[in-house]
């Protein structure tokens, strides 16, 4: 690995790729003509193909030739010998030896895109049973896993693409036939989602090889880059703050361009998140790492690819949201593989909730996926869940979100399935109520800003006990609307205090070698049990650092969930019996295995932590 230098033209780090199997020397310059569709010399097309490249017949002056360097130094410059310039000079981009099969998938991933289909998700196995499946054993071999495993960050790409193979290949099942929602995704190997998952497997293959990489730089210094990133964050704050005063206008303009245009709708509002992820990849620490990594040099250079095509377009929504989790998956193997990584080896939600992805993107107009740089904290979901505007956040970095640090592509998939269930739900709700969609929507908006906000806003006069209720109060709220996904509406959070202990729950898991998905219905603990347990717990904060704007130490107690959400119970007018309240909050019956042991962990770690659980027998 080479330490980067500042240049004229900023930051620099020089990568020493290892030495290709068929090695060619470079006879163009950047000057150089290059024939129509063909890419500069030392550089491959977007699919990784090799490219031929023609020079000018006009001669040029003969450059210094490449010292030659041992053939048994693995890190030594290429071999090159002294070209003549007096003729057209022919030359090839450096041949790996998987050229053979990114060609081959460039070729089939070419031939079924023309097929083409109404619908993005449909099932074709016709078209991509064969082929998914072979690559499925090639990517599982234990010859592969050998290979990726012999580099830090070959071993996190190839889980990430296998994952991505995972989740076109899935198929689908109903455990308990009063499960409550509709199937999203109708079947395995869905149009556009096998198409972008065998176009990852080809750059997977484009990472592997290695010849790409060259020179990794950024245009500015260290100082530059911080400097644009703190403009751009304050930005966007502001931006997003306006989404959120007013959810309603803004949802009614995005679905109108949506609606005039599909997924090519110009989003120019992603501009600054797209400039926000490449200066992410010219910080010093990724910087330096693609310097000293062919493997990652090459990923960056495809994350760049798709950040670049989607400038030039205009930032068309759904090429940019792609784009956008292509970038955040080469920083998802930086975070996994860089020196002194803190991230969860293991995936979660990628392993769990991709292929919602598949389903979310394509509900439009009605549902608007929106990406943001800006972190938005539980006021601010409160305001928009009023409409279907799906904020999904994109980290760079390790994060910590709902007790657990998660990588950026993590992260991207938690929120994923929350804008998922939470959609879900809404558009359920109105089915269930016959309201028009528009209608619920307004009347939802409503709602959240005219009755459910009031409550909760604290005033400088309130008492701190006052505040502290109103905190809970507003906890309370958002385990229902944005825990539970709920749809704001009255009925709904009276059924939500009122949730009893073992109530059946939408779950799902993954059965026959992880193949299929199956949906069930599960026993589930109270809302207001999982209320207290997260405040007292390590769900939003630390004990050690309690963070009074969520709630004071002192009151994350039973005693005051309950008090709290009797209030809001009054105050909404919602009807709830309160023994009911009382009794829930106090009640852990049905708190799921993995939620339960971590609870239990931290009674063992402290025992005044929380009160002790209190789990009836079945």
């Amino acid at each position: 690995m080479q330490i980067p230098h500042l240049s004229a033209a900023g930051l620099t780090a020089k990568n020493t790729p290892k030495k290709p199997t068929a090695a060619v020397a470079e006879t163009t310059r950047p000057e150089d003509s290059v024939q129509l569709g063909q890419a500069p010399s030392g550089k491959s097309t977007e699919d990784g193909r090799s490219q031929t490249v023609t020079t000018e017949t006009k001669p040029l002056p003969a450059p210094k030739a490449e010292p030659k360097t041992a053939a048994t130094n693995p890190n030594a410059p290429l071999l090159m010998e002294e070209p003549s310039f007096s003729e057209p000079t022919t030359t090839t981009r450096p041949q790996g030896k998987h050229q053979e099969t990114i060609n081959s998938l460039s070729d089939f991933i070419e031939k079924a895109a023309a097929q083409g289909t109404a619908d993005p998700i449909q099932p074709r196995g016709d078209l991509f049973e064969t082929k998914v499946e072979e690559l499925w054993k090639t990517m599982n071999s234990p010859e592969m896993k050998a290979q990726a495993a012999a580099d830090p960050y070959l071993k996190p790409l190839l889980t990430q693409t296998l994952s991505n193979l995972k989740h076109v290949r899935l198929d689908f099942q109903h455990r308990d036939d009063n499960y409550v929602h509709e199937d999203v995704v109708k079947g395995p190997y869905p149009f556009e989602p096998t198409l972008k998952a065998l176009t990852d497997v080809r750059n997977f293959y484009r990472v592997l090889d290695g010849t790409e990489a060259g020179e990794v730089r950024a245009d500015s210094t260290p100082g530059q880059v911080q400097t644009e990133l703190t403009e751009i964050e304050s930005r966007q704050k502001t931006y997003i703050k306006g989404i959120i005063n007013n959810p309603l206008e803004h949802y009614e303009d995005f679905k109108a361009r949506l609606t005039s245009q599909g997924q090519k709708a110009p989003f120019p509002e992603f501009s600054d998140m797209v400039r926000y992820l490449e200066l992410h990849m010219d910080k010093e620490g990724p910087l330096t790492e693609a310097g000293g990594n062919e493997h990652l040099a090459v990923a960056r250079q495809i994350a760049k690819e798709g950040l670049n095509k989607v400038k030039e377009a205009g930032y068309p929504y759904g090429e940019t949201i792609e784009a956008v989790k292509g970038s955040l998956a080469y920083l998802d193997i930086y975070e996994r593989g860089r020196p002194g990584s803190e991230a969860r080896p293991q995936l979660y939600h990628s392993h769990r909730y991709q292929y919602y992805d598949h389903f979310i993107k394509n509900e439009t107009p009605d549902h608007v996926l929106f990406p943001t740089i800006y972190g938005l904290g539980a006021t601010d979901l409160m305001k928009t869940r009023g409409v279907p505007i799906g904020f999904v956040g994109i980290p760079p970095e390790v994060s910590w979100v709902d007790g657990y640090t998660q990588t950026p592509l993590e992260f991207f998939y938690h929120d994923i399935n929350h804008v998922r269930r939470m959609w879900q739900f809404t558009k359920e709700k109105a089915g269930e109520l016959g309201t028009p969609f528009p209608d619920f929507i307004k009347e939802s908006n409503r709602y959240v800003n005219e009755e459910l906000m009031p409550v909760i806003e604290i005033s400088k006069s309130d008492s701190p006990e006052r505040k502290n209720e109103k905190r809970m109060m507003k906890l309370i709220l958002f385990e229902a609307l944005h825990e539970d996904a709920l749809p704001a509406h009255p009925a709904v959070l009276k059924s939500s205090l009122e949730r009893a202990p073992n109530t059946l729950t939408p779950f799902e898991e993954l059965i026959n070698e992880e193949k299929t998905v199956q949906y069930i219905m599960e026993p589930g603990a109270t809302t207001l049990a999982y209320v207290y347990r997260k405040a007292a717990g390590m769900f939003y904060d630390m004990p050690s650092m309690r963070l009074d704007y969520i709630v004071g130490a002192d009151y994350r107690t039973q005693d005051f969930v309950a008090e709290s959400a009797k209030t809001l119970n009054r105050e909404l007018g919602l009807g709830v019996d309160e023994k009911k309240i009382d009794a829930y909050t106090r009640d852990d019956t049905g708190m799921p295995d993995d939620f339960r042991f971590q609870l239990e962990q931290q009674l063992e770690e402290d025992p005044d932590r929380m009160a002790p659980l209190n789990m009836k027998e079945d």
